[in-house]
């Protein structure tokens, strides 16, 4: 006798299972661009631009000896690179004569600070400077940019 024959049955086919996306990378922190320090002082005597007439607006102002000369750089020096040149013989000039050199940094803590003074106070100055002499020198630097931003000339005490 013949046996009825099941029908064949085939496997259902497994489910198709989409692939889960990887969750999207978190958004980058939001870091407030950072402002720009305001200098210590707003108005100063004399700007570095790099023009000509730099040495004589900055002898006429020592001469006068009417209190502290400011001196803003235009382009700020960077910590451990060379003073301006229009600037590093009145700040040997300072030196020479008996005064100080100092640094006062504003804005954020700097590090390194002595870097800027290598070969600053070599040789002697000519007499074209002598309108530093009675002064020391303050030079301000941002800490957050690492760089001489305004350099005060200080009339010095009993001067």
């Amino acid at each position: 006798m013949l046996r009825p024959v099941a029908p064949a049955v085939e496997p259902a086919p497994a489910p198709v299972v989409a692939p889960v996306p990887a969750p999207p990378p978190p958004p980058p922190p939001v870091v407030a661009a950072q402002q720009p320090c305001r200098r210590p002082f707003d108005h100063p005597e004399v700007r570095l631009t790099g023009a000509e007439g730099f040495a004589a607006a900055l002898r006429h102002r020592l001469a006068r000896r009417h209190g502290p000369v400011v001196v803003d750089l235009a382009q700020p020096s960077p910590i451990g690179a060379a003073m301006p040149a229009e600037l590093a013989p009145w700040l040997r000039q300072v030196k020479s004569s008996g005064g100080t050199v100092t640094v006062d940094s504003y804005c954020a803590q700097s590090r390194g600070l002595f870097g800027m003074f290598r070969g600053l106070f070599g040789a002697g100055t000519p007499d074209g400077y002598a309108a530093a002499d009675g002064y020391d020198a303050v030079l301000h630097v941002d800490g957050a940019v690492a760089a001489v931003t305004q350099v005060e000339f200080k009339p010095r005490a009993g001067s």
